[in-house]
């Protein structure tokens, strides 16, 4: 097949793809045409998993392939070259992946590698997934296949925005609120913003004592639904400019713009005392819950989303240790009330 022929196959499978609903696991036949565009041996189509504990880039549709590879491929974000590539957004060329310090082999794989094409999947500066051509020769790529390749991520990423999977990657399934793949994003921005104009912003992380206990003493499904109307207050009591996402099983977070440590300190003890003053509902039964939340404030030196992150769980784990029912700012002190 020609390439113009290749590119015609492409383009009419992306439409029949799209009128599908996006079905994200039925990306072989693309991964297949695209690999014939940019002549290589093998091509994967890597999209971000929010299912699991920790996000992962997950193989969606390949071309080439050795059948026990397929199973292996599953990267966390930021780990090996298609994990760097989606936390940098930058696509890379590699000459010669045995001599690439970022290469991560896999074990028991089958797949021959000289060199590696990865280009992200980019919609509005989000990172569903990156696309990964290799050949079995060293230097076998070129800046055309890169440019090549770029064109038609950009297109598969904005096919992918529009149908349920963009949707989905950036929301929880059981709360509805978005989740830490959007967070890890919207802080990225928000840094971006404030070190510009030399803004406030605030984050806490918030820990429901106890909901093992409730999981395990009346079922997963009433802490299930404990979670649901905890996030419906939640959300009821921050400002519409704030940002409240699941962050994991049993926390939450919540981004406050344009704020600083004191503003996002009332806000918090507010909640966390109407909570206790006012108890969640559900049926007959009253549930009051307490938290635990972690805080912390923009600082200078803060270069990435992490530095903010990491300082609101160090405070988490003290608010936890003390006993729990507590507001912990980053540099320890405590601010919440039992």
């Amino acid at each position: 097949m020609s390439l113009a022929g290749s590119l015609f196959k492409l383009t009419s499978m992306m439409r029949t793809w799209r009128r599908d609903d996006d079905d994200v696991h039925g990306l072989d036949d693309l991964a297949s045409a695209i690999a014939f565009i940019v002549q290589a041996d093998a091509l994967s189509v890597l999209l971000v998993d929010e299912e699991n504990q920790v996000p992962q880039l997950v193989l969606r549709g390949n071309y080439g392939l050795a059948p026990v590879d397929v199973s292996l491929i599953r990267f966390q974000l930021g780990e090996g070259l298609a994990g760097q590539v989606w936390e940098s957004k930058e696509a890379a060329m590699v000459n010669d992946v045995h001599k690439d310090d970022r290469f991560t082999p896999l074990y028991g794989q089958e797949t021959s590698l000289g060199s590696m094409l990865l280009v992200p999947l980019l919609h509005e500066d989000v990172c569903l997934g990156v696309v990964c051509a290799s050949r079995k020769e060293v230097r076998a790529f070129y800046d055309t296949d890169k440019e090549t390749l770029a064109k038609v991520a950009t297109s598969l990423a904005q096919d992918l925005s529009q149908g349920n999977y963009y949707k989905n990657a950036v929301t929880d399934s059981l709360t509805g609120l978005k989740n830490r793949f959007f967070l890890l994003e919207q802080l990225r921005q928000e840094l971006f913003r404030i070190r510009r104009y030399q803004a406030a912003m605030s984050f806490a992380l918030i820990d429901l004592d106890g909901l093992a206990q409730y999981n395990a003493a009346k079922g997963r499904a009433l802490g299930d639904h404990i979670l649901v109307a905890l996030a419906a207050r939640l959300h009821a009591g921050i400002r519409e400019t704030d940002l409240l996402v699941r962050f994991g099983e049993d926390e939450f977070a919540v981004l406050f713009p344009m704020t600083d440590l004191s503003g996002a300190e009332e806000c918090l003890l507010r909640l966390k005392n109407s909570l206790i003053d006012d108890p969640i509902l559900l049926g007959p039964d009253a549930y009051p819950l307490s938290l635990s939340i972690g805080l912390s404030a923009w600082q200078e030196s803060d270069e990435e989303p992490l530095d903010v992150l990491e300082r609101a769980d160090r405070a988490l784990s003290h608010a936890k240790k003390m006993g729990g029912s507590q507001i912990v700012a980053a540099d320890d002190s405590a601010i919440g009330y039992d």
